[in-house]
This record gives C-alpha cells, sequence and structure tokens, in this order.
C-alpha cells in the first residue's frame, strides 16, 4: 500500500496560515458579541434615591384672621425651639448645672424673658386674630392661643381675663374651663379652680355630639 505523497511546503505553510487566520476571526467575533454585555455589567449602578415622602404644604388660610392666628402660633413655636435648645446646650456644658430645677419652671421664666421678641409678637398677632375672627370657632382658637402666650409670658391677670373670655364662648366645652383652672390657679383664686375642676367633671361624662 503506497503512502499518499505530501503537499509542498509552501502549500502546507498556507494551510496553516488559512486555520490560523479563521480562527482569530472567530475568536473577535465571539468578543465582539460579548463585548456589549460586559461593558453593562462593569457599569456602575446608579445610586439608589431615598424614599423620602413628599411633604405636604398646608392649604392657604381662609380668611385674614386665621392668617394672623397661624403667624401667631408660628411665633410662640419659634420661642419655644429656642428655649428648648438653650436648655440642651446648658446641660451638654454643665451637666449639674441645672440639677434641683424644675424644668417648667425653668421654661416659662426663659419664655417670659422673650430674647427673641418672638412671644411678644405672638401676643400681638393672637389679639389681631381675635378682632378680625368672623366665626366664635375662629375666635375660640385664637383666644386659647392668646391665654397661652400670657400664661407663658407671666402675664396671669391678663391670663385670667382671656380664660373667662374662653369659657363664655364656649360653656360647654371642657377644655375651655380646664384652660379657666390654670389661670385661677396661677392667680391663687383656688376657690374658682375648684369650679372649674367640678364643671370638668361633669362635661366630661356628657356625651358629645
Amino acid at each position: 500500500m503506497g503512502h499518499r505523497p505530501k503537499p509542498p511546503p509552501n502549500e502546507e505553510r498556507a494551510a496553516a496560515m488559512e486555520v490560523r487566520r479563521r480562527t482569530q476571526a472567530i475568536g473577535l467575533a465571539g468578543l465582539c458579541l460579548l463585548a456589549p454585555p460586559l461593558l453593562r455589567l462593569a457599569r456602575p449602578f446608579p445610586p439608589a434615591s431615598p424614599s423620602v415622602p413628599p411633604r405636604l404644604s398646608p392649604p392657604p388660610p381662609r380668611d385674614p384672621a386665621e392668617a394672623a392666628l397661624r403667624e401667631a402660633a408660628k411665633c410662640r413655636n419659634r420661642a419655644r425651639i429656642a428655649v428648648n435648645e438653650e436648655r440642651e446646650a446648658l446641660e451638654a456644658w454643665d451637666p449639674q448645672g441645672l440639677a434641683g430645677t424644675a424644668p417648667e419652671a425653668w421654661r416659662l421664666k426663659q419664655m417670659a424673658a422673650d430674647r427673641g421678641s418672638d412671644m411678644e409678637r405672638a401676643r400681638v398677632l393672637a389679639r389681631q386674630a381675635t378682632l378680625l375672627a368672623r366665626t366664635r370657632e375662629e375666635e375660640y382658637a385664637a383666644t386659647e392661643l392668646l391665654v397661652l402666650i400670657e400664661h407663658e409670658t407671666g402675664h396671669h391677670a391678663v391670663e385670667l381675663q382671656s380664660a373667662r373670655t374662653l369659657v363664655a364662648l364656649q360653656p360647654r366645652r371642657p377644655r375651655a374651663w380646664m384652660v379657666l383652672r390654670r389661670a385661677a390657679r396661677c392667680n391663687g383664686l383656688q376657690p374658682l379652680a375648684r369650679q372649674a375642676d367640678a364643671v370638668v367633671a361633669v362635661l366630661e361624662t356628657v356625651p358629645s355630639h
């Protein structure tokens, strides 16, 4: 049985080069197909945005009385926050500096000092709201805030007068009598405080309609 004759050297080299060329072409084509998915994987993911609920803005005030009342409440709240921050700073600087001091008594003293004049602005706006009120409920809300402002600034005689107005506006509301009870105690009127306490006890047993 005879042997197949070997191809000439030039043809053998050409065939090997052709095989190598096709292999490289196939490899390059495969790399091109894989490149887009690999690039997508290598691309950094965008940071996840925190889920923050949208802040709902309050509706605009219905009338000038409500606008004045809102501004009064803002001024009073600003003063309250400033006093709380002052206490936190003092306690951080000297933890024992306020030891033995009743927190509420200290708070009322600082509110009455009214260093930023926010409480005075709140008083003016609350009084304005009582004059602008068009309904009994608006007048009640403005008067109740005014009572609180007078209480926190130490004007207890005016506090009592406004608390009596509050009861006159809503005589069947337990909250109004509670405010009068506090004002009576601040003015040393214990009989009035006991009377208010008795009325509160009765009104709280009456079902609300």
